[in-house]
């Protein structure tokens, strides 16, 4: 969850240097889907995003987006269609540049922010009930 709210605080702070009119998804680990490229260096850039923590600390956080490659949507329409076979899951290529996996996290992308993902099912908070227990636990 700490990602999420990271990457979030990340986009709504640099919208006007970096992100623009897109709107990035995150899968909540390491990949983050723009519809068109970031304005960033070929090595990438590295953000520094802070969060509110508990006691009036903040919490200091680096996050690092750099390019990885542009998902082939060719490919995923050959095999929906299809014309072509789904490649088998190549471990030395980033999951990231895989089309189902980019499609996966877009449609999940906005049901993780409002609601608890836990695997692939989607958890809301009980009604009228909101005591953090801390720890990580609620």
């Amino acid at each position: 969850r700490v990602n999420r709210e990271v990457v979030d605080s990340m986009v709504r702070h640099f919208k006007v240097t970096i992100f623009g009119d897109r709107l990035p998804v995150y899968d909540g680990k390491s990949s983050l889907y723009t519809a068109s490229p970031l304005p960033v260096a070929a090595g990438g850039v590295d953000l520094d995003v802070t969060l509110p923590g508990e006691g009036g600390k903040d919490r200091p956080f680096k996050v690092t987006i750099k390019f990885v490659s542009l998902v082939s949507w060719h490919t995923l329409h050959e095999v929906l269609t299809g014309r072509s076979v789904p490649e088998p899951l190549d471990l030395d290529k980033p999951i990231s540049t895989n089309p189902v996996h980019a499609v996966d996290v877009v449609l999940r992308h906005l049901p993780s922010m409002k609601y608890t993902p836990v695997g692939r099912s989607f958890f809301s908070s009980p009604e009228g009930y909101d005591h953090p227990l801390g720890g990580g636990r609620e």
